[in-house]
């Protein structure tokens, strides 16, 4: 990521906001003094159309109406996307700006569905519009059969209908079952999902025929106004070049949850050329710079991500306007201090 950042209040929220052209010169003197005193906003280009050689953004200090989100009560709700820490596993939960909540993926065992109910109760969220299963590996959908006998309201669940022969994902498809409320359906890309008028969702993947659950992971991209997101499940490299060869440019995405947990079977350089994405979100147990694996790190950085993972920061929401982004981390990593060097004894004669 491009532009000084500077860690806000508690939990070292670093704010980062983007915005278009500059209109007069008052306004550039009034967007410095609000830079000063809250840091850099960068604005960022609009995903970009189908090309996978669109240029790379561009960054402006911002008017003081579009650096941070809009207040009072003509103001909308931003869309807010909490990537969860669950260890080794997936969970991932939306707010939008239109009061909607959808959870994708629930990690494994108890540990990702209590970290999800866990969220939704402090925040007061008694509905999931969409539960989204990306695929049926235990790291992704352990949690569910809780969430699902929690008692909470389930409007839709997301499957990438792959045959699978867990006893853990007939668990799942049974608690689906026993909730008469709960709409099942199956995704594939070109499909358009109703999240809410504010936002243009479409599932990428999966395509026919995928050789490997990984493979038949949901894709989703969301797009807020002039901020996409991309949701990648578990898609390695076979399905990245597919994505590429539908969507190219397209794929354009400023957050990226990047696939597999950073595994070296996804991620590909041509993959990342095309979504070029800003922040990269890496839901893993590894509390390392370059983990977990530094071969994956060294590509997204290639592309210009800042990366983030939830076994070194915790938590990461990213919250949008739809016109700019910022990111909050729950923590800062620990700072490990040298080893002193044990002192050399003198030679005797």
């Amino acid at each position: 990521m491009n532009g000084r950042e500077a860690a806000v209040g508690p939990g070292a929220m670093r704010r980062r906001w983007k915005t278009g052209a500059i209109f007069a010169g008052a306004l550039v003197a009034a967007a410095g003094l609000f830079t000063a005193a809250a840091g850099l906003w960068a604005a960022p280009d609009p995903p970009a159309g189908g090309s996978a050689a669109a240029p790379a953004p561009t960054h402006a200090p911002p008017s003081p109406s579009a650096a941070r989100p809009a207040s009072g009560p003509s103001a909308p709700a931003p869309l807010t996307v909490y990537f969860l820490e669950v260890g080794h596993g997936d969970a991932t939960v939306i707010t939008t700006p239109g009061g909607r909540c959808v959870v994708i993926d629930a990690a494994g065992g108890r540990v990702g569905g209590e970290a999800v109910l866990s969220l939704l109760r402090r925040k007061g969220i008694k509905r999931i519009d969409t539960l989204v299963m990306s695929h049926a590996d235990s790291d992704h959908i352990g949690g569910m059969p809780d969430i699902l006998r929690s008692g909470i309201e389930v409007g839709e669940f997301l499957d990438p209908g792959y045959p699978h022969t867990t006893q853990l994902y007939a668990r799942v498809l049974k608690a689906v079952k026993d909730r008469p409320g709960t709409r099942y359906r199956t995704a594939k890309a070109g499909d358009l999902l109703d999240w809410g008028k504010e936002l243009t969702v479409r599932v990428v993947n999966p395509f026919p025929n995928p050789k490997n659950s990984n493979d038949s992971s949901i894709v989703i991209q969301l797009h807020y106004g002039r901020v996409a997101f991309l949701f990648t499940g578990d898609a390695g490299s076979r399905v990245e070049r597919k994505m590429v060869a539908r969507s190219g440019g397209g794929l354009r995405s400023q957050v990226l949850k990047v696939a597999h947990h950073g595994s070296k079977s996804s991620s590909s350089a041509p993959f990342l050329r095309c979504v070029r994405p800003e922040i990269a979100v890496v839901s893993t147990n590894s509390a390392s710079a370059d983990g977990p694996y530094k071969e994956t790190i060294d590509r997204l950085r290639a592309v210009g991500a800042k990366v983030y993972q939830t076994g070194r920061y915790g938590m990461i929401t990213v919250e949008s306007d739809g016109k700019g982004y910022r990111l909050a981390k729950e923590r800062e990593p620990e700072k490990r201090e040298a080893p002193v060097p044990a002192p050399v004894a003198a030679a005797h004669p």
